[in-house]
This record gives C-alpha cells, structure tokens and sequence, in this order.
C-alpha cells in the first residue's frame, strides 16, 4: 500500500476571511484534502467554519453564498470576522 493510498486527494479552499492569529488565510489551497484537524480545533470559536472550506471545483458557487446575505456560509463569515459575537 503506498502512502497516499486511501488518503483524499481532492483540492480544498479556504474562502473565509484572513485570521493570521488562527492560520486561516484567504484562498489558500489544501491539496491533501479538507484540514480536518484544523477544522475541528478551530469550531470551538467558529462553529460554522467548516462551511469555509469547500472543494475547488465548488469555489465560485459558494463565493456567492458567501456574499448572499443570510446562507449559512455568510454567516460562517460574519462569524469568523466577529460580526455575530
């Protein structure tokens, strides 16, 4: 078995707001997958910041719901930045 056997592969993107304090910059690309390990030690002070990190293919469909008032990735972004603290 090699060693990126059974890992994913899929490219994912940050989309949020820059938060340098937290290693969250804006448009930067995983490679090896979803940071799982990053996602979960971050919920505890953004809930919703998985929603922030999406597949590439799906970037521009969820820029938009970034950018649309009320979807939960707005949200996710409001929360990230403060605005719903």
């Amino acid at each position: 078995m090699s060693e990126t056997e059974g890992r994913e592969t899929t490219s994912y993107i940050y989309i949020g707001p820059n938060r340098t304090q937290y290693g969250l910059i804006q448009y930067r690309v995983y490679c090896d997958g979803k940071p799982y390990q990053k996602v979960e030690e971050l919920k505890a002070m953004f809930p919703k910041i998985d929603l922030l990190f999406v597949r590439t293919d799906k970037m521009m469909e969820a820029e938009n719901k970034v950018h649309t008032k009320g979807t939960p990735q707005n949200l996710a972004y409001e929360e990230v930045i403060g605005g719903n603290k």
